[in-house]
């Protein structure tokens, strides 16, 4: 299993750094005249502490207040002759810093199972291509394709099954973080016809490569607080429901476990946390708790082959620490 990430340059970052780089005083002052707000004294009290903000007129949560509205119209109306005034200062040094950027960028080459895998990116690219290589290099997805026509595209979780014949990939169209996945059959360069919509991106294969696990999410809160089950060739509805969480507060995330052999299933809050295996090899069966959850405990764990590890800030180890256990879990049915 190998999971990409994206690296992505665009313009608009670019324009971000410019604005900071002129505004920062490198150019010289002109005429324009920044607008003065006026100063009204104002006491704040917190923990024995007097505060004075001379600013704190300015607060209108109504959205409402038109001398506000007035005063902020004209500090937009001053950057604006501002920025026309040095316009060719920012097309100098857009150029300048947009010639910094590498020609081509590729990530370092991950080995696993039969090839190697890693992405590359163009500068006149807005998104990566990945690849993979036993001897020849083959395109598993080229993003910047798949963004054509569309006014949002992001792509996430791309992930190999285990027979190497299968790529998953998340899709998001709105920028809600709300993800369709795909499989692509990397044999016949060609989508198949499942489709999973409003998911978590990181979905995770079962050993024989006929499943796939991913976490739903809220369609209200977007909170990830589902764990499906999907077999390859089926329809979304027909997938199977292995874990609900009820507790909006804890969000769950998936990870898989470096033996290969488990999938994690981590739910967790600020200053809590507990965590499910999953058998790869067996998908649709039980799942086992390693801790059940209490307030004031965080801890994540590692499948070590005989033992598990755990780092845990039990006991008020506040800087964690590490501790070894055998199997100490639960059924859940």
């Amino acid at each position: 299993m190998i999971v990409f990430f994206v690296i992505s340059y665009m313009n608009k970052y670019l324009n971000i750094l410019l604005s900071t780089i002129i505004l920062s005083g490198c150019i010289p002052m002109t005429s324009n005249t920044p607008p003065n707000p006026k100063k009204i004294p104002y006491e704040l009290e917190a923990h024995g502490d007097i505060r004075v903000d001379n600013y704190y007129w300015m607060r209108d949560d109504s959205r409402s207040d038109q001398e506000l509205i007035s005063y902020f119209e004209s500090e937009n109306e001053y950057f604006k002759k501002w920025r026309d005034e040095h316009i060719d200062y920012q097309s100098e040094i857009f150029n300048e810093l947009k010639k910094m950027i590498p020609s081509e960028e590729e990530t370092l080459r991950v080995k696993d199972g039969s090839y190697f895998y890693y992405s590359r990116i163009k500068a006149d690219q807005q998104y990566s291509t990945y690849f993979r290589n036993n001897a020849n290099e083959e395109v598993l997805l080229d993003a910047n394709n798949e963004a054509i026509g569309r006014e949002f595209y992001s792509v996430a979780g791309l992930n190999i099954s285990p027979d190497e014949n299968l790529l998953i990939y998340g899709e998001d169209f709105t920028g809600r973080r709300e993800y369709t996945l795909r499989i692509k059959d990397l044999h016949k360069n060609k989508l198949l016809d499942d489709e999973i919509v409003k998911v978590s991106p990181n979905a995770i294969w079962s050993s024989d490569s006929k499943y796939i696990v991913y976490a739903k999410k809220d369609e209200e809160t977007l909170i990830q607080n589902q764990i499906y089950v999907h077999e390859i060739g089926t329809d979304q509805s027909e997938d199977k429901l292995i874990y609900k969480e009820d507790d909006n507060e804890f969000n769950i995330w998936l990870s898989e476990s470096r033996t290969k052999k488990y999938i994690y299933i981590y739910i967790e809050k600020t200053d809590s946390s507990e965590v499910w295996l999953l058998d790869k090899a067996n998908p649709l069966g039980n799942l086992e708790l390693v801790l059940k959850r209490s307030e004031n405990h965080l801890y994540s764990i590692e499948d070590g082959g005989d033992y598990f590890y755990a780092l845990s800030n039990y006991d008020d180890a506040k800087n964690f620490k590490v501790m070894l256990r055998k199997r100490w879990f639960s059924k859940y049915q």
